[in-house]
């Protein structure tokens, strides 16, 4: 029902060649914007522009996910005619991770625990395996993407519970 795919870009003109493989996508996810590649693009803000293409492609019914940790992202979410639903630790991110604890049984580490935050809701959320906030985010965007699709945010809680990190 859902097909997801990972636009990587590594030098000016990626996203374009990328987008028009693809057409318009319904979701556009804008993770992080740092100074990697910057040997093709020579500034961060060029890497921002070239990845906020996604953004600008979306149309206004689409639904644009942007890391509110990055004010870089947040930057690029300006582009776009979408709905934006942001994401992070920051206090002014729709989905919002908050209290984030570590789990420790025996002094081993086993993984992290938070409350996620969404329109008033809150979810207790527990992973299994997951060591970092680094981590965490990346978790936050892929529950951004399933409220896009009008997942019910106590079944995204119960999901979590299986995530299996890669080794």
């Amino acid at each position: 029902e859902v097909l997801v795919l990972e636009l990587g870009v590594d030098r000016p003109g990626d996203m374009d060649y990328l987008l028009s493989l693809i057409g318009t996508p319904t979701i556009g996810v804008l993770t992080h914007v740092s100074n990697s590649h910057l040997e093709f693009f020579g500034t961060v803000s060029a890497i921002g522009k070239e990845k906020g293409k996604l953004l600008g492609a979306l149309s206004e019914d689409g639904i644009a996910v942007v890391n509110a940790d990055n004010e870089l992202v947040l930057k690029e979410a300006g582009r776009t005619k979408a709905k934006v639903l942001s994401y992070g630790f920051h206090k002014d991110a729709s989905v919002r991770a908050e209290h984030l604890r570590v789990i420790q049984e025996q002094r081993v580490i086993e993984g992290v625990s938070f409350k996620l935050n969404y329109a008033g809701k809150t979810v207790p959320v527990r992973l299994p395996g997951i060591l970092g906030q680094h981590q965490v985010n990346t978790v936050l965007s892929a529950v951004a993407v399933g409220i896009a699709l009008k997942m019910n945010l106590v079944d995204i809680g119960a999901a979590l519970l299986d995530f299996k990190p890669l080794p």
